[in-house]
């Protein structure tokens, strides 16, 4: 089971735009897949069926949108208490237990779907 793909040319203006620009614009496009799959997802559970996820992309691209939040409020909390060099290391731990929590639940190594 899915849904018909929708084009989507966000692929095609990232790759035109300059490398400093270009996260914001992924994490852009991840949000609004992301939302369109979660919404989808969320009309069939009321439904009383399971969305059938059939790539790992999905997966990633919510946990984008989940790390942009997470890691804005991370910053909000730690940076008045802590060191610069301190809030690097929290940040950097913070990610890698966030991948080994999917890792260990999902199976999925983030690493891989990456690449």
């Amino acid at each position: 089971m899915g849904y018909k793909q929708i084009p989507d040319e966000t692929e095609n203006i990232i790759e035109k735009q300059p490398e400093s620009f270009r996260w914001n614009l992924m994490a852009i496009a991840a949000a609004i897949r992301a939302r369109r799959t979660l919404l989808a997802a969320m009309a069939l559970n009321m439904a009383g069926t399971k969305y059938d996820y059939k790539t790992d992309k999905e997966l990633l691209e919510a946990s984008l949108i989940f790390m942009e939040v997470f890691m804005s409020k991370f910053y909000d909390h730690f940076s008045s208490k802590v060191s610069k060099s301190q809030l690097e290391w929290a940040s950097t731990e913070a990610g890698k237990q966030f991948h080994d929590l999917i890792l260990k639940f999902t199976g999925i190594d983030m690493k891989e779907v990456l690449k």
